[in-house]
């Protein structure tokens, strides 16, 4: 749980010290006590609401161009080396190995393997999950591996977007 809240700070210290807007980013926080705190910037507002109708034709056009303003920002948060989502996972478990696929590997057997063997995947069975952790070598990447990679949004939906009087907020 440490490291997972280590690297939100880290995470939302870049978004501050990047100055990206429409992007919660850190106040302050404390980690040391038995029950740590990350205190964020607050936004008022109501989450987006999307149909044939709503929201009019140029709110709609904001709001996509904002969405994309803001994930070129994210772009700029790097990390050498290991992706950003797969640091979180290596980081709580110091057996693993540092490349894409030593990650791949140990999340497939922990969420896959290990499931399906419990009986918890319906219609899935252990030899389907044995053969597709067989396939990571077909579609690794090696040499991507110390590269610098980049925060995504790996979550974007409707309530993940607050709107404040018709506009997107921050």
């Amino acid at each position: 749980i440490r490291s997972k809240l280590e690297w939100e700070v880290w995470m939302l210290r870049s978004i501050r010290d990047l100055e990206i807007p429409y992007l919660p980013s850190l106040v302050d926080y404390v980690l040391r006590s038995t029950s740590p705190l990350i205190a964020t910037t607050w936004t008022d507002g109501c989450e987006l609401q999307w149909s044939d109708s709503i929201p009019s034709p140029d709110v709609r056009k904001d709001v996509i161009r904002r969405i994309a303003e803001v994930t070129l920002d994210i772009l700029k948060i790097q990390q050498a080396g290991l992706c950003l989502s797969a640091l979180n996972q290596v980081q709580t478990d110091q057996n693993e190995g540092s490349s894409a696929m030593d990650w791949i590997t140990s999340k497939i057997i922990r969420t896959r393997v290990a499931t399906a063997e419990q009986g918890k995947l319906d219609g899935v069975s252990v030899a389907y999950t044995e053969a597709l952790k067989a396939q990571i070598p077909t579609f690794h990447l090696p040499h991507l591996d110390d590269e610098p990679h980049v925060l995504v949004h790996g979550d974007l939906q409707p309530s993940n977007i607050i709107m404040n009087d018709g506009k997107l907020s921050g």
